[in-house]
């Protein structure tokens, strides 16, 4: 059973969605990039905060993984 009403592949052309050059082709790329951008700041962002709560004293010590008495 053959639905296509195209009877000749004769004289066919290539269509891409984005091509080079294209607006998909920047979206994407001012996406990424925009993306790359959002993840570095909000690196730096949590590492600052997190350093200034250690330098301030605001971490509680961290506990032990050993025992304090030697000889258990």
């Amino acid at each position: 059973m053959n639905t296509s009403p195209i009877d000749s592949w004769d004289g066919a052309a290539d269509y891409f969605t984005f091509g080079p050059g294209s607006f998909g082709t920047w979206l994407f790329l001012v996406l990424a990039v925009l993306a790359f951008l959002a993840v570095i700041v909000r690196t730096m962002r949590h590492e600052s905060r997190t350093y200034k709560e250690i330098h301030e004293g605001n971490v509680s010590a961290p506990i032990a993984m050993e025992p304090d008495d030697p000889a258990l």
